[in-house]
């Protein structure tokens, strides 16, 4: 059972996900197109790619940021909630 403290921190990097996602959802037009076009390079990328071969990159990719994010976590606390707010406001800007 994850202790308080855990918890606190997991619902504040959920708060900040999901606030970030909801100002890329209500992002201006021009920023949303912005932040799709920034993405074209890597659809390029993996649009060639084959069913295992996307699948792996894409576990490769997810394992390793995950990893400089936990590392990074412990003496920068900074990093996961940098990740969180790019991540949820990029996925905002995309749906």
């Amino acid at each position: 059972m994850p202790g308080r403290a855990l918890r606190s921190y997991l619902l504040i990097l959920a708060l900040i996900f999901s606030a970030f996602f909801i100002a890329g959802t209500v992002a201006p037009t021009q920023f949303r197109q912005s932040g799709v076009d920034a993405l074209q390079p890597l659809q390029e990328e993996y649009q060639s790619m084959g069913g295992g071969k996307l699948y792996f990159a894409f576990l490769v990719r997810n394992v390793m940021v995950s990893i400089m994010i936990m590392v990074s976590g412990v003496p920068f606390g900074i990093v996961p909630v940098f990740s969180m707010a790019s991540n949820g406001l990029l996925l905002g800007v995309v749906c």
